[in-house]
C-alpha cells in the first residue's frame, strides 16, 4: 500500500542556482533598460539627422517656366546733322554781289565781308551786324540815307527808293514793271557804261522807254 504525500504548508527550498544564472539574471535586468534607452536615442539621432539632411524644396522662382519676351530694339532714325555750309545772297553796297557760301552761324558782318566788304558811301549799320544768317537769306547792304527795315532775320529790306547804282538784278525786280529781263539788263548796262547820273540816264537801258522811267522815278534814286 503506497503512501500519499501530504502537503503540510511547509515551504520546499528553492532548487540551487549557479554563479552563472545570477549573473545572467542581473544583467539581463541591467543592460534591457540601457538597450532600450540607447535605441530610444539611437532613434532620436536618425530622425534628427533624417530632417537636418532633407533636400529643400526648390523656391517657387524656380519652378516658373521661363518664357522668352520679345523686346523692341528698334533704333530711332539718325538725326540729320546740320550742314556745316550754307549759302546766302549778299546785295547792295558790297564790293562782289551774289550769292556766297559761308560756314553755318556765320553773321551778317562776316557775310558782308566774305563779298568783298561794303563800298564807300554804304550805310552797314543799318543791318544788325551780329544776326546769324540762314540758309537762303539775302542781305542787303544800303548806301548812306536808304531806309531798311530791321533785321529781323539778318537781312536788310529796302523800303526807300532803291539805288540803281548798287541793287542787284533781284532787288531791280522788286520795282513796279520790271522784270528779271530788264533787271538784269539794267546789271549789264552799269557794268559797261558805268554808274547812272540821273535816273533819267535808264533810258540808255534796251527795253526802257519814257513811260518807265516816270513810273519809276519816285520809286529809284541815282547815288
Amino acid at each position: 500500500m503506497r503512501h500519499q504525500e501530504i502537503d503540510v504548508g511547509v515551504p520546499r527550498p528553492a532548487p540551487a542556482r549557479s554563479y552563472v544564472d545570477e549573473f545572467v539574471d542581473r544583467f539581463a535586468g541591467i543592460e534591457s533598460g540601457r538597450f532600450i534607452a540607447v535605441g530610444i536615442a539611437a532613434l532620436g539621432v536618425v530622425i534628427a539627422g533624417s530632417w537636418l539632411l532633407r533636400s529643400e524644396p526648390a523656391p517657387v522662382e524656380a519652378t516658373l517656366e521661363t518664357v522668352p519676351v520679345a523686346v523692341d530694339v528698334t533704333l530711332p532714325a539718325s538725326v540729320t546733322s546740320p550742314p556745316s555750309e550754307i549759302l546766302v545772297h549778299v546785295a547792295g553796297a558790297v564790293r562782289r554781289p551774289g550769292v556766297i557760301a559761308v560756314g553755318a552761324g556765320t553773321r551778317v558782318g562776316d557775310a558782308i565781308a566774305a563779298a568783298g566788304g561794303s563800298i564807300e558811301g554804304s550805310d552797314p549799320d543799318a543791318l544788325n551786324l551780329a544776326a546769324v544768317v540762314g540758309d537762303g537769306q539775302r542781305i542787303y547792304v544800303p548806301l548812306v540815307g536808304e531806309m531798311v527795315l530791321s533785321v529781323g532775320d539778318g537781312a536788310g529790306a529796302v523800303t526807300g527808293p532803291i539805288d540803281l547804282n548798287s541793287a542787284d538784278a533781284s532787288l531791280l525786280e522788286s520795282l513796279p514793271g520790271i522784270g528779271p529781263a530788264t533787271a538784269a539788263a539794267i546789271v549789264d548796262d552799269r557794268a559797261k557804261n558805268g554808274r547812272f547820273s540821273t535816273v533819267d540816264d535808264l533810258d540808255r537801258v534796251s527795253g526802257i522807254g519814257p513811260a518807265t522811267i516816270e513810273r519809276l522815278r519816285n520809286e529809284v534814286v541815282a547815288r
